[in-house]
């Protein structure tokens, strides 16, 4: 009977020496994973889980503080934009006033324009009156190709 319980207690050692064996094969990655995590082989549940729930919390301050800078991106756009049309708008503006003050000042010179451009008609006639009356009465003057005798250079 002895025999016997030795025999079993044997198997059961054999097979208590087989479980250690793969438990301890399970916790070796474990004990690497928790040294790369910088956490010792001592560390408690209750530990870990608060570091856990700073984790957590730390993830989302950096959450939110990646939409507080989507949304300062997304203002900074907006106001750029809205710099870049103001800056359009005053451009269009201050050249709508010069095309104005162009169109006023040549209203103003106008009629200037047209009593000149009528003096300017009556003198080129009456300048070429005269030079056909002198060539009628000067015969002896060769006959040259004429240039024209008023330009008009508007």
């Amino acid at each position: 009977m002895l025999r016997q319980e030795a025999t079993v207690l044997k198997t059961q050692l054999a097979t208590l020496r087989t479980q250690i064996t793969n438990l301890q094969k399970a916790a070796a990655p474990i004990a690497v994973r928790l040294e790369e995590s910088k956490l010792s082989l001592d560390t408690t549940e209750k530990s870990l889980l608060t570091m856990v729930a700073e984790q957590s919390r730390l993830q989302a301050q950096l959450l939110a503080l990646r939409d507080d800078a989507s949304s300062m991106e997304m203002a900074m756009d907006a106001a750029t934009t809205a710099a870049a049309l103001t800056t359009l708008q005053q451009t269009v503006r201050n050249r709508e006033k010069a095309v104005e003050l162009s169109v006023v000042k040549r209203d103003r010179y106008l009629p200037w324009l047209k009593y000149f451009d009528e003096v300017s008609g009556l003198v080129c006639s009456q300048q070429n009156e005269a030079i056909a009356k002198y060539e009628r009465n000067s015969p002896q003057i060769p006959s040259w190709p004429r240039l024209p005798s008023c330009f008009r250079s508007y």
